[in-house]
């Protein structure tokens, strides 16, 4: 099932990730994002070969786990506006 990108965006899906669908009464069905409990390996990976071997500070790893809760899992990770 292809989902589009404003439906993927609204349940803070990035595309390839996965949700879950439950079916309800009445020929309906209830879409939610699956949250996995791996997101040190999920973090890892997003910083995987960006640092040039830089080491990161607790200050940079905590800004970086920031972007991931605000924007989701993207290769494209934007700061928040306040």
């Amino acid at each position: 099932m292809t989902l589009s990108k404003e439906v993927l965006h609204h349940l803070g899906v990035a595309p390839g990730e996965q949700i879950e669908l439950t079916l309800l009464p009445h020929s309906r069905v209830q879409l939610k994002a699956l949250r996995t409990k791996n997101s040190f390996k999920q973090l890892h990976s997003m910083l995987e070969n960006k640092t040039n071997g830089a080491h990161l500070s607790i200050e940079e790893i905590n800004e970086a786990i920031a972007r991931v809760a605000i924007n989701g899992m993207t290769d494209n990770p934007k700061k928040s506006e306040s």
